[in-house]
């Protein structure tokens, strides 16, 4: 007879900056739409590509000088998008 617990699993994602592998929960996801528009997704569930940030404001500036979101989905990042990426970090 099996005598082990089975452990919950929350689902663990990986921030772009930082590489710290981290609850999902902790982390906001940035999506790029079918259509290719970045977007926040604070849900979670948007359809398309997603990466994940640590919700940590001084992570921003990295980021944006690392250009890591130019990278991962292969468009052009608006200063707009970072300005919004800012608020939602201070929610």
């Amino acid at each position: 007879m099996n005598t082990t617990k089975k452990k919950s699993s929350l689902p663990i994602r990986r921030c772009l900056v930082t590489g710290e592998q981290l609850p999902k929960a902790t982390l906001l996801r940035i999506v790029l739409t079918p259509l290719g528009q970045l977007m926040i997704d604070p849900s979670g569930k948007q359809n398309g590509r997603g990466a994940y940030l640590k919700k940590d404001v001084t992570l921003l500036d990295r980021l944006k000088k690392s250009q890591l979101l130019r990278k991962q989905f292969a468009v052009e990042v608006s200063e707009d998008f970072y300005e919004l990426l800012k608020k939602a970090l201070h929610e």
